[in-house]
């Protein structure tokens, strides 16, 4: 089986991932394109929105509305075992967050940034705690200079206790900031490692907006701002 993960971005247009296929909405309609198949092989691809192939992070951007793609780019190449990666796109600016090793004490929490729309990109950077299982990237979420992940972490190797974590950059991804725990109870922080997401974030100016499920007998939605 071969995956792969295609990120597309355009500053006129919203990109939708549609299984093996892709179509795009323009800002100013509601009118879809004709899908595009992004992976045109006869090879079997899944996940929507994005994919992984093997071991690594791939990229592709269009300039041009989708008439074409740039060539693969390979933004976790000195990273084993990159899985679920996550995309957004604010102008120029295109983030891309994964974790490595998932399920383990040498799970990681990854970005790397791309400033000119796709064409090159920096290396990545770890912002996850280290040592701990850290869950897949559940939103990038981003407004201007300002930029949030949110994921959920194991406290301890030793305990089924998850918390909830955001990190923070407030110069185009160039630096980031692990900010405090949002998860006050530990017992009932967060939810476990999951295939489905039970968090996400939301961006405007510095300000961040977060939304997840807790781990209680019950579970209730929580929500923090910043």
């Amino acid at each position: 089986m071969k995956n792969k993960l295609f990120v597309l971005a355009s500053s006129s247009i919203v990109f939708l991932f549609l299984s093996m296929n892709f179509a795009s909405v323009y800002a100013s309609s509601v009118v879809f394109s004709l899908p595009f198949n992004l992976s045109n092989d006869s090879f079997v691809a899944k996940d929507p929105n994005v994919q992984n192939s093997g071991s690594h992070v791939y990229v592709e951007a269009s300039h041009n509305s989708g008439v074409s793609f740039t060539p693969t780019f390979n933004v976790s190449s000195t990273i084993t075992n990159s899985w679920a990666p996550m995309v957004n796109v604010w102008g120029n600016l295109m983030y891309v967050a994964w974790r490595s090793n998932p399920g383990s004490s040498n799970s990681q929490e990854y970005v790397a940034v791309s400033t000119n729309a796709g064409t090159s990109w920096g290396s990545p950077i770890a912002i996850g705690v280290s040592g701990r299982d850290n869950q897949w990237p559940f939103t990038v979420a981003i407004s201007g200079n300002n930029t949030f992940i949110m994921w959920s972490e194991k406290v301890k190797t030793t305990t089924t206790n998850w918390q909830t974590l955001v990190s923070y950059s407030s110069n185009n991804g160039s630096t980031w900031t692990l900010l405090p725990s949002l998860s006050t109870n530990p017992s009932a922080g967060a939810q476990p490692e999951n295939d489905i997401a039970t968090s996400s974030i939301a961006a405007f100016s510095s300000h961040g907006f977060a939304a997840w499920q807790n781990n209680a007998t019950i579970s209730q939605i929580e929500f923090a701002s910043s």
